[in-house]
């Protein structure tokens, strides 16, 4: 059980690690990430907790608090946030690691149409997790390619937009915007703005 436990995490990673840079299926990936390492953490943590619960005496914290801080099970679940939080970040920095590999490999230069911005959420207990893209088309050998950047990465000139409400607005005439792209030859979804 253990053993399948610690392969539903790896896959989660692996998930983000591969697959995080594709902007139009970001949020079902980010949410089948989440949700293979609740599985995989649940079934890791179901027997320790189990036997903690069993095993626990009754201990006063007066006598002795590091001993009783520890044989609680909330301690365990305590530890589990921040190791879900590295490895979430761990799999985001191995995509922007396999990005650079493949944009120093094999590339060709193109011209992409800027498209517009385009948002993917999904929701989590709390709250909603959204991530906004610049979109753009590209053609390759494969075909027509509709690829996004995270909208930090993509900056527009100062005069080409306003804010109104907080909102950026972006007029018609930028949308059809030409950039020129490096993108990789062995998997064209992964680019570059030069």
């Amino acid at each position: 059980m253990k053993l399948i436990a610690i392969i539903l995490i790896i896959i989660g990673t692996t998930v983000k690690a591969l697959f995080g840079h594709l902007a139009l299926n970001w949020a079902n990936l980010e949410s089948t990430s989440l949700i293979l390492y609740l599985i995989g953490f649940t079934i890791l943590i179901y027997n320790l907790v189990s036997r903690i619960d069993k095993n626990r005496k009754e201990l006063s914290f007066k006598k002795n608090p590091l001993k009783w801080i520890f044989s609680r099970s909330i301690f365990i679940y305590i530890l589990i946030i921040p190791i879900v939080i590295a490895l979430i970040y761990l799999g985001e920095n191995l995509n922007i690691k396999m990005q650079e590999y493949f944009l120093g490999q094999d590339t060709e230069k193109t011209v992409a149409t800027f498209v517009g911005f385009e948002q993917q959420s999904y929701l989590i207990k709390y709250g909603r997790e959204t991530k906004e893209f610049a979109m753009f088309e590209y053609k390759t050998p494969n075909g027509l390619i509709k690829q996004g950047l995270p909208k930090e990465e993509f900056k527009l000139k100062k005069s080409s937009y306003t804010v109104e409400n907080n909102k950026l607005v972006i007029p018609n005439n930028i949308k059809n915007q030409k950039v020129e792209i490096v993108y990789s030859k062995r998997f064209p979804s992964i680019f570059k703005i030069i």
